[in-house]
């Protein structure tokens, strides 16, 4: 079974940070005695422990917070397997997006001193950003649409993002000047690591303070966080973490856009972070931020863009309404690198906060699960109030409705490549790649995924027996949208074929990238016509590994004869490739990626 299949879940919950997480039941029914956290440690340290054997991860650490207390620390598995050196809550791992809590933060507190204006452009506090745009009459982007991702720019500038010795983030302001905009700013949320940086860069202009240096002075010394520190890459000392793929150490390629995930922590250190949101700010005798600044961060700041589904976003944090429980906001951010995978998850109603580090690609999966175990289980023990057990809507298989066989048939575009939606007979199936799925109709209206194994046996996908799907229409743009635990996604937009010119029928073919660096991992590039769209098809090679992979395909939308963008709706979508001249060759230039056609 394909790794596609699997997207909508894991590419909205992990790669983009969301703070949704696996799907799960809760590990047991049973109720924790109130305030004694020995049934939380017993119950997650097995469920660690199953879930890094089930999915091969070397090593682990967690640290859970209650209030101004860690009430439980421990590691699993190895920091440093070769030299037999364990996985402990003072292990250090490179921690990926959660760094940009800190690059906000940092951010208000210059808003706090009057040095900046969050709802000013991005333009007078980094005066040298510029960036094309085709949208007309679009507002400007600021800060506050960088912070709720809302700022429409680019998810990730490709090339040279991941490097043996990457560029100073700061050149990424130079980089961006030929590259157009994916939505005009207030549009849509869409996660970017490209504007998350440009913040970095703008809170380093205005501090007239290196980036890491400020972090430090500013949040890492007075919090205690003092074995963290921003850097591309860990140090070569015993407290760090090694990288592993397939249970082999591998190597951990360095981060040029370190504002969006440079940090390099500890779950102590991280658990110290959350100790100063629950103080109201305060730490160490400091007061880090203004107690109104974090009421400010974790107010639900989207939600009336045109493309929104819902609320979602504060200041940096994910939020969650959880009122099922009584639990109130639940405020989240996650990280991924290609080797290291992290979630620090809290109630801030109640001062409980999970955080869980781990060193292995596979670990992609189950952080988030973890952490959110571990969690409810704190909250039942603090509060008594516990998880409703999950209400299984799937066990009664409905025939799809008339309505749906009409509007949910075609192609769509989602954020992990195309899809495919036909009927077979009073029943939809999804197509993704080689893998054919059953939607099965619930009794709320929805539908949820199921596989036929060997084409014979029926079974449930784990992990999105939650996920709802449904098919709707959303500012004249007909949608697959996904539903899970509340949280509201785009599954995909339906692809309506439109005429292919001419210029860009000459220029279907197989491609090369003419300008590769050590980390460039699309391989194989074709464009082509597929059920009449312009599709870009590639292959991967992670730059750990050394075998080629399945990759992907997506669709074009043609702009003119010298600019396409990538049909859909979300992060990594909406951008531009472009035809550009060079030496009098026509190339195609793509995420600073220079294709040439090679037949």
């Amino acid at each position: 079974m394909a790794i596609h299949i699997t997207f909508f879940l894991l590419i909205s919950c992990l790669f983009f940070q969301t703070a949704c997480t696996s799907a799960t039941s809760p590990v047991k029914s049973a109720i924790p005695t109130r305030g004694d956290y020995t049934f939380m440690h017993k119950e997650i340290s097995n469920l660690i422990k199953k879930k890094m054997k089930k999915n091969d991860v070397t090593g682990l650490s967690i640290a859970v917070v209650d209030g101004q207390k860690i009430v439980w620390k421990d590691g699993f598995g190895w920091a440093d397997k070769k030299n037999k050196i364990k996985a402990t809550p003072e292990t250090v791992y490179r921690v990926g997006s959660i760094t940009k809590l800190f690059t906000v933060t940092s951010a208000m507190q210059l808003a706090e001193q009057g040095k900046v204006d969050i709802d000013q452009p991005l333009q007078k506090v980094l005066p040298q950003f510029e960036i094309k745009s085709r949208f007309k009459n679009a507002d400007s982007i600021t800060l506050r649409n960088i912070m709720t991702h809302h700022s429409g720019i680019p998810a990730n500038y490709a090339r040279g993002m991941w490097s043996e010795e990457p560029e100073s983030f700061t050149r990424l302001v130079d980089l961006l000047k030929d590259e157009y905009t994916a939505y005009p700013p207030n549009t849509i949320f869409s996660y970017s690591n490209v504007a998350m940086t440009l913040l970095g860069h703008a809170v380093q202009e205005v501090s007239d303070q290196p980036y890491g240096e400020l972090i430090e002075q500013k949040l890492l010394i007075p919090m205690g966080m003092s074995d963290s520190y921003i850097a591309n890459a860990l140090r070569n000392e015993t407290k760090s973490s090694k990288g592993y793929s397939d249970n082999a150490e591998a190597i951990a390629m360095p981060l040029r856009d370190i504002p969006a995930g440079g940090l390099n922590s500890t779950v102590l250190d991280l658990a110290n972070f959350t100790k100063m949101v629950f103080a109201g700010g305060r730490s160490g005798g400091q007061q880090i931020v203004k107690a109104e600044t974090l009421d400010e961060m974790m107010q639900f700041q989207d939600g009336d863009a045109p493309f929104d589904l819902g609320k979602q976003m504060g200041l940096g944090w994910f939020l969650e309404k959880q009122d099922s429980t009584g639990s109130g906001l639940k405020a989240s951010h996650g990280g991924d690198t290609f080797l290291f995978h992290s979630m620090l998850t809290t109630y801030p109603r109640y001062k409980l906060a999970v955080i869980v580090l781990s060193n292995s690609e596979s670990a992609a999966g189950i952080v988030s699960e973890i952490a959110d175990e571990a969690l409810t289980l704190a909250l039942a023990t603090k509060t008594g109030i516990r998880r409703p057990d999950t209400k299984h809507l799937s066990d009664v298989e409905l025939p799809a409705t008339s309505e749906d066989l009409k509007t949910f048939p075609g192609y769509y575009s989602s954020e992990n490549g195309v899809i495919q939606i036909k009927n077979d007979g009073d029943r939809l199936q999804l197509i993704s790649d080689d893998d054919t799925l059953n939607l099965i109709l619930r009794q709320d209206g929805k539908y949820h995924l199921q596989y036929k194994l060997l084409g014979l046996f029926t079974i449930d996908l784990e992990g999105l027996d939650e996920l709802g799907i449904s098919y709707g229409v959303k500012n004249g743009r007909e949608v697959l949208l996904g539903e899970y635990r509340g949280y509201k996604m785009f599954v995909g937009e339906k692809i309506i074929p439109t005429p292919i010119t001419e210029s860009w029928k000459s220029r279907t073919g197989s491609y090369e990238i003419i300008n590769p660096t050590p980390a460039t991992f699309y391989k194989d590039l074709e464009l082509g016509i597929e059920n009449d769209f312009l599709v870009v098809r590639y292959a991967v090679q992670q730059p750990y590994k050394e075998d080629v992979e399945e990759g992907g395909q997506f669709v074009l939308k043609i702009v003119d004869d010298l600019n396409a963008v990538i049909h859909g709706l979300g992060s990594g979508l909406n951008e531009t490739i472009r035809v550009v001249h060079q030496d009098g060759d026509e190339l195609l230039l793509w995420s600073g990626f220079l294709l040439r056609k090679v037949r």
